[in-house]
């Protein structure tokens, strides 16, 4: 329970003092991911301030990420986020197992549909040309994060349908079996709105915010192998990298 409180003889408006409560028991582990703090009506009342009051200092966390609320059984503190380092082409399923995860994959599909004009024009192939598709759900830590779908041209590897995906990632099957080398993708990334699908996949209400990715990986002769969809819960991932500055002459 809470020992420091909102001193209101203080000029400092009583619901960021509370949130800066919160946050140091937070920052200094004594509620730890996965913690229920107490509720708003306590939290309340060993501090004498309203709910209102109280409503906005855990909103404004929840909206920083530091807690989370769950319908019906209370606010809880949230896990890090993790973050993966776009700056290397590399495959989410190893990273993420390699940093002691625990990493599940199902998978959805895994079979061969003509190319729409989208997937055509990402992989630089003939309209309704066959490429293989492959639907995962991943799993971190016994819950969904991410729903990606590839699209790979079947000339260059048709024997995908046959492998599982389930124990190995795609890039050490296109590198280790088939001799593929990976080269270079290009990605963007936006946020959107999970849909009907994603939310219930996700396990996310509808209108849950997401982040939304796009990737072409392409091979070291140019040729596009992989166009990547993605929708990732912005509750747990976020990406970074890093950035160099460019010299522009001056005019």
């Amino acid at each position: 329970m809470m020992v420091e409180r909102v001193d209101k003889r203080v000029p400092i408006p009583a619901y960021y003092q509370l949130k800066e409560i919160i946050r140091h028991k937070i920052v200094n582990k004594e509620w730890t991911p996965g913690d229920r703090i107490p509720s708003e009506k306590e939290l309340g009342e060993v501090n004498h301030i309203n709910r209102t009051t109280v409503r906005q200092a855990i909103m404004e966390l929840c909206a920083e990420g530091l807690l989370y609320r769950a319908k019906g059984r209370g606010t809880f503190v949230a896990r890090d986020k993790l973050e993966r380092d776009l700056s290397d082409l590399n495959s989410v399923f190893l990273s993420l197992r390699a940093s002691g995860h625990d990493i599940r994959v199902k998978v959805l599909k895994l079979d061969t549909i003509p190319a729409s004009g989208t997937v055509s024009k990402k992989l630089n192939i003939q309209q309704d040309a066959k490429v293989i598709r492959l639907e995962r759900l991943r799993f971190l830590d016994g819950k969904p994060f991410q729903l990606e779908t590839s699209y790979i041209p079947f000339e260059l590897c048709p024997e995908l349908l046959h492998e599982d995906f389930t124990k190995d990632s795609l890039y050490f099957l296109l590198e280790n079996t088939y001799g593929f080398t990976l080269h270079w993708a290009q990605m963007a990334i936006e946020a959107a709105s999970a849909d009907e699908n994603n939310a219930k996949l996700l396990g996310v209400k509808r209108g849950f915010p997401l982040l939304s990715i796009e990737q072409v990986a392409y091979l070291e002769d140019g040729q596009a192998i992989q166009f990547l969809q993605a929708s990732s819960r912005s509750d747990d991932y976020k990406y970074c990298f890093t950035r160099q500055r460019k010299k522009w002459a001056r005019f």
